[in-house]
């Protein structure tokens, strides 16, 4: 992937992180807000916040690194300017889901 589609990437999760929910709701209900009004179809288990859907799921299969690696960093983007410092953007790819999880720092 590019530098300049991973700085493209994280300034757009950035940008419709500008959406969320504010106030005193948890790094968890704030990144699932926010990525469920985009697509993705969040799902949360023990903290750790999988995606059952990828928006650019046809473009991926053909361009599954450029892709993941995109999603990446939007989503690294959102958890940023969302503060939510107790999650972390990581590249986990498992048949059926987003190739992106949201898990805890640890």
């Amino acid at each position: 992937m590019t530098d300049a589609v991973a700085a493209a990437a994280e300034a757009e999760g950035r940008r419709i992180a500008g959406s969320s929910a504010a106030g005193k709701a948890s790094d968890v209900e704030r990144t699932t807000d926010v990525l469920g009004r985009h697509g993705y179809e969040p799902r949360t288990t023990d903290g750790e916040i999988c995606l059952a859907n990828c928006p650019f799921d046809s473009l991926a299969r053909e361009h599954t690194e450029l892709v993941c690696g995109m999603n990446l960093s939007l989503i690294g983007g959102l958890l940023d300017e969302l503060g939510c410092d107790s999650l972390q953007a990581v590249l986990d790819p498992e048949p059926g889901l987003c190739c992106v999880k949201a898990r805890p720092r640890g």
